[in-house]
C-alpha cells in the first residue's frame, strides 16, 4: 500500500502531507523551483515580476525577522552597567532613543530664541532710552530739544532716527537734525538751529528772523540782533512754520542799514514806504525799500550836513529816491 501510495504521489504519513502543502507541489508532481534570495528586496520583485510554473502560487515574503511574514517589533537597545565588583552583578537599562536634529527642527530652535531676543530687548527695563544726549543746542534748550524727540521710556528698538530727525526738523528754530542711536540706551541728538538775524517787533508780538525770513519765537536774549519795530502787523505767520513770513530783502535791508549807522537806534517799517528810524538829533528818516542803498545813505549824509550848517530844524527826511530827496521843516 505504501509502495502504492508512493507510486501514485500520494503523501504516506500526515508529516509527507503538511510538507507537500507547505512546498505547494503543482498537481503533476514538480516542485516548484525556488528563488534565489539574494535579498528581501530582490526576493519581493521576483514575486511581482515572475515568471512562475502554470498552477504554482507565488511564494509569500514576510520580514527579515520573520520567515512567514507580518511586521515584528523593532528590538529595543539596551545598555549594560557595570556595577561595582563587590556587587558581582551588572545591571541593564533600556538606552534612550538619539535624538536627530533636523534642518526644520534646527531652525525652529533659532526662530525661538530669536523671538526671545526681541521680547526681550523691547520689554527689558535695560533697553529704555534713559540717557539722551544733546548737542548744537543754544535757541532752545536741552529740555526743549528731548521734549520735541520724544524719546524717554521707549525702547531702543523702537526708536527711528529718520522719523526723530523730521519731527525735529519740523520747528522753525530748526534747520537740521542728526539722531544717533546707541547700545544698549543712549540716544544723541545734534541740532543744527537757524541763526536769527533781526528781533521784529510785529505789534505786540516778538519774532525772530533768520535770513530767509523764517520766523521763530523769541526765546533767551540773543546778542547782536538788529530790532525792526512794524508800526502794524505785517508778517504773515503761516501753518506751515518754515515759509518765510516777510521777503528776505526787508531783513538785508535793515541789516545793512544798521552797520552803516550803527549809532541808530531801533529801525521802523512800513509797509507804504519800507525801511526806516529815528535820527538821534531828532527827526524821523525814510530809507524805503529796494534800491542802492550807499547812493540813499551817501545823499543823506550830505543833506543833513547842509541842513545843519543852515541851521534848518527838519521834520522828516525821504531819501527813497536818491535824485531827488525831501525834507519837511518842523513848524
Amino acid at each position: 500500500m505504501a509502495l502504492v501510495g508512493r507510486a501514485l504521489g500520494r503523501p504516506r504519513t500526515r508529516a509527507d502531507q503538511v510538507r507537500r502543502r507547505r512546498a505547494r507541489i503543482a498537481p503533476d508532481g514538480e516542485r516548484a523551483e525556488r528563488p534565489r534570495r539574494r535579498g528581501l528586496a530582490n526576493a519581493r520583485g521576483a514575486s511581482l515580476a515572475g515568471p512562475w510554473p502554470i498552477g504554482a502560487a507565488r511564494p509569500h515574503f514576510g520580514s527579515a525577522t520573520h520567515p512567514h511574514g507580518g511586521a515584528t517589533a523593532r528590538p529595543r537597545r539596551r545598555r549594560t552597567l557595570a556595577l561595582p565588583v563587590e556587587v558581582g552583578a551588572e545591571l541593564s537599562l533600556p538606552a534612550l532613543p538619539a535624538l536627530r536634529m533636523g534642518p526644520r527642527a534646527l531652525t525652529a530652535v533659532l526662530l525661538g530664541l530669536w523671538a526671545l531676543t526681541i521680547h526681550a530687548a523691547w520689554t527689558g527695563a535695560r533697553f529704555e532710552i534713559t540717557d539722551i544726549g544733546i548737542q548744537g543746542a543754544k535757541l532752545m534748550s536741552e529740555a526743549q530739544v528731548r521734549s520735541i524727540a520724544r524719546l524717554r521710556g521707549l525702547p531702543s528698538l523702537a526708536v527711528d532716527p529718520q522719523a526723530v530727525e523730521q519731527r525735529l526738523e519740523s520747528y522753525a528754530e530748526i534747520d537740521g537734525a542728526e539722531v544717533r542711536v546707541r547700545w544698549p540706551n543712549q540716544v544723541t541728538i545734534e541740532v543744527h538751529e537757524r541763526r536769527p538775524i533781526v528781533e521784529w517787533q510785529d505789534g505786540t508780538q516778538v519774532w525772530w528772523l533768520n535770513a530767509s525770513g523764517v520766523a521763530f519765537i523769541q526765546r533767551e536774549p540773543y546778542p547782536g540782533l538788529v530790532r525792526v519795530v512794524a508800526e502794524q502787523p505785517v508778517l504773515q505767520i503761516d501753518e506751515d512754520a518754515l515759509l518765510p513770513a516777510i521777503l528776505p530783502e526787508v531783513l538785508w535791508e535793515a541789516v545793512a542799514v544798521a552797520e552803516q549807522l550803527p549809532h541808530i537806534g531801533d529801525l521802523t517799517y512800513s509797509p507804504i514806504h519800507g525801511i526806516g528810524f529815528e535820527d538821534p538829533r531828532g527827526w524821523k528818516v525814510i530809507v524805503g525799500q529796494g534800491g542802492d542803498l550807499e547812493a540813499k545813505l551817501e545823499v543823506y549824509a550830505a543833506l543833513t550836513a547842509q541842513l545843519m550848517e543852515r541851521g534848518v530844524k527838519v521834520q522828516l527826511v525821504d531819501i527813497e529816491d536818491p535824485s531827488a530827496p525831501y525834507y519837511k521843516v518842523m513848524r
